[in-house]
């Protein structure tokens, strides 16, 4: 009997709650989450959103009209949610 309750002891020290999250668990930022976080505060109408494969990483690419009449594609990094400078332009694959 008490080696079953030493064995339940251990078991319940070395497991890692189902409700803890690491860091490196978080989901990527997806493409609905990207669009909306571009238009947010401003009048500029989304034409269409893509994601792509760019140096082996995901990128969100968001084709945007501005209220200026001028398009834009905004890419954000698929990982983080970070806005990507506007150099980025190395070889696309599509996802």
């Amino acid at each position: 009997m008490n080696y079953h309750l030493q064995a339940i002891v251990l078991s319940i020290l070395f497991l890692q709650p189902s409700w803890v999250v690491a860091k490196e668990d978080t989901p990527p930022v997806t493409l609905d989450e990207a669009t909306k976080t571009v238009t947010k505060d401003t009048e500029n109408k989304v034409l269409s959103a893509k994601t792509k494969t760019i140096d082996d990483k995901k990128i969100h690419i968001i084709k945007i009209l501005t209220k200026k009449g001028r398009i834009q594609h905004i890419k954000i990094d698929a990982e983080t949610g970070k806005k990507l400078e506007k150099s980025t332009k190395d070889k696309v694959k599509d996802k």
